[in-house]
C-alpha cells in the first residue's frame, strides 16, 4: 500500500547526506580563508618587525657614523691647535735664539784696540807675550802697547769665562746674587792670574781673585782700559 509521504529531490536522487556534505565543504572553505587571513596577518607583523629592525640598525649606523665624524673633526681641531701651539713655540724659540748674543767686543781707543770675539772662543785669555800673538782666543796687549808700559801686564793676566766656571769659584754667592738681578743678560766670570792684579768696574781684583759681571763692563789692566760690550764701538 502506498503512503502519502513525498520524498525530497535529494532523496529521490539517492543521496540523503548531500546537505551535510555541502555544509562541511563550506565550513572547511571558511576555515581555510580564516587560516589564510591569520597567516597573512602574521606575515604582515613579521614584515613590520623586520622593517623596524632595519630602521633601528640604520639609525644606529647613522649615529655611529656621526660619532666617528665628530671624533675625527675633534681630533683634527686638536691637531690644528697643537700645530699652531708648536708653531708659536718654535717662533718664540727662534726669536729667543736670534736675540741671544753670539759675540762680544773689546775696545780701547787710546791704544787703538777694537776686537770682536765670538762666544765660542771662551775661555778668553788677556795678557802680553810675543809668542801668543796668533792665538785666536787670546788678546795680546803687547801688539798694541809699547814695551815700557806693557811690563805691568803679566804674560797671562786674566781669563774670561762664559758661562761662569763654578768649579773654580771659591763661592757662588756673588754669582747667585747676579742671577737674581738679571734675567736674560749673559753673566760672565773673570779670574785674575796676573801678579799685579787689576780692576773690574772700579773694584780691585788681586791675583787669584774672581769677579762676576755683565756687559758693558770695564777692565783696567796696566796701562790699558778695556771696554767690554755686547755691541761694537763701546768705549
Amino acid at each position: 500500500t502506498l503512503t502519502n509521504n513525498t520524498l525530497s529531490d535529494n532523496e529521490i536522487d539517492g543521496d540523503p547526506f548531500s546537505d551535510e556534505i555541502t555544509f562541511l565543504k563550506s565550513t572547511k572553505k571558511n576555515i581555510k580563508n580564516i587560516s589564510d587571513d591569520v597567516k597573512s596577518n602574521n606575515d604582515t607583523d613579521d614584515d613590520i618587525e623586520i622593517l623596524q629592525k632595519k630602521k633601528s640598525k640604520k639609525k644606529k649606523k647613522k649615529s655611529d657614523n656621526n660619532k666617528i665624524k665628530n671624533n675625527t673633526k675633534e681630533k683634527k681641531n686638536n691637531d690644528d691647535v697643537d700645530e699652531v701651539t708648536s708653531n708659536i713655540d718654535s717662533s718664540q724659540d727662534t726669536t729667543q735664539n736670534d736675540d741671544k748674543p753670539t759675540k762680544f767686543y773689546i775696545s780701547d781707543k787710546e791704544h787703538n784696540i777694537e776686537i770682536e770675539v765670538p762666544f765660542e772662543d771662551f775661555p778668553y785669555l788677556i795678557g802680553r807675550s810675543n809668542s801668543i800673538s796668533n792665538t785666536q782666543n787670546i788678546l795680546n796687549l803687547a801688539d798694541y802697547v809699547n814695551q815700557l808700559e806693557i811690563r805691568k801686564v803679566s804674560h797671562s793676566h786674566c781669563r774670561l769665562h762664559y758661562p761662569p766656571d763654578e768649579d773654580i769659584l771659591p763661592s757662588t754667592d756673588e754669582l747667585d746674587e747676579a742671577r737674581t738681578k738679571v734675567s736674560n743678560d749673559p753673566i760672565f766670570h773673570l779670574h785674575c792670574i796676573g801678579r799685579n792684579g787689576m780692576f773690574l768696574n772700579g773694584s780691585i781684583i788681586l791675583k787669584g781673585g774672581h769677579g762676576i759681571f755683565t756687559m758693558p763692563s770695564t777692565l783696567k789692566i796696566g796701562p790699558c782700559t778695556l771696554n767690554l760690550s755686547l755691541t761694537p764701538n763701546h768705549s
